[in-house]
């Protein structure tokens, strides 16, 4: 019996674990402002991107009022901006198949290089004489395309 009573004064009693460390207030308010931050970053860059297409079709609006054979020019002016815009200056040495491509990228689309956005490639240079009905069918397609454009 002695053995168990000289055991039983060895055990040491049972002892909780530590509780877990909690968050610093201060560590909280910083989570918080960088959550508030991020929100902030979020709503602006949609504001941007509903802006920037408001305004490109607001530009195709007035296209459509311009003369026939200046429609195509002043489109391919604007689509220039758009992807500018985005990518900065290494658009401006792009063209033909690679600006179509590029094109196509920018809004999610086979548009420009399979469809008739092709106009918009070194198609865009040659003589031919495109019909008024094609500028305005252009016009709606790039309005179309426009309605569903991000900004990144």
């Amino acid at each position: 019996m002695s053995d168990k009573a000289s055991l039983l004064a060895e055990l040491r009693d049972i002892h909780e674990p530590p509780a877990p460390e909690t968050i610093a207030p201060w560590q909280l308010i910083l989570i918080a402002i960088v959550l508030l931050c991020a929100i902030c970053l979020i709503l602006v860059r949609r504001k941007r991107s509903h802006t920037i297409a408001k305004e490109a079709r607001q530009t195709i609006s007035k296209i459509r009022l311009a003369p026939a054979d200046n429609r195509l020019l002043q489109l391919a002016t604007l689509l220039r901006q758009l992807v500018y815009h985005r990518e900065g200056t290494k658009v401006n040495r792009l063209q033909g198949q690679q600006w179509l491509e590029k094109l196509d990228e920018h809004f999610a689309t086979h548009y420009f290089t399979k469809e008739a956005g092709t106009v918009f490639g070194d198609a865009l240079y040659a003589p031919a004489k495109i019909e008024n009905e094609q500028t305005l069918s252009l016009c709606d397609d790039i309005d179309k395309l426009l309605t569903h454009y991000k900004v990144r």
